[in-house]
């Protein structure tokens, strides 16, 4: 069981909460994440990147200086950049939360080296996910006062 004080919020686990609940609406836990679209990072010469990927020549949104718009230059790169596309792992086929994480999370993939998936995220969430799943179906309130409003389960 999830712990009984009120008043605690830890957004990766209310995150996860959310994505149960809502199949996948908040940044880095779901569908893969958010990042390029609501994280975006800049190198020293204006270069954009999604999330973390500074300096991955592959995933270069384009430049502050030369892009008029940044919405366009995002845009643009969906279909050409490698962090914007799908991600399938065979590794993830019969996980039953890959339709929440995805693989995980692309920039600790390659930062870390890792193959097919985030190990470490994948670890995270077949742990947090069963706890989740039985703090819902058994204590109800609980996800209540830990979501803090963003969802709001009613009893049965």
């Amino acid at each position: 069981m999830m712990g009984e004080r009120e008043g605690i919020y830890e957004p990766n686990i209310v995150d996860r909460i959310i994505n149960l609940l809502s199949y996948g609406t908040d940044m880095c836990h779901s569908q893969g994440c958010l990042g390029g679209y609501s994280f975006i990072s800049f190198d020293m010469d204006g270069k954009i990147y999604p999330c973390e990927t500074i300096g991955s020549k592959e995933n270069c949104i384009g430049n502050i200086y030369s892009d008029e718009d940044l919405i366009e230059a995002i845009e643009k790169s969906l279909d050409k950049i490698p962090f914007f596309k799908d991600r399938h792992s065979d590794a993830c086929y019969d996980c039953e939360y890959e339709p929440y994480c995805k693989g995980g999370c692309y920039s600790s993939i390659v930062s870390r080296g890792y193959e097919c998936c985030d190990l470490m995220e994948c670890s995270i969430n077949k742990a947090i996910y069963e706890n989740i799943i039985k703090t819902i179906l058994e204590d109800w309130e609980m996800i209540n006062r830990l979501a803090m409003g963003r969802v709001k389960i009613q009893p049965p």
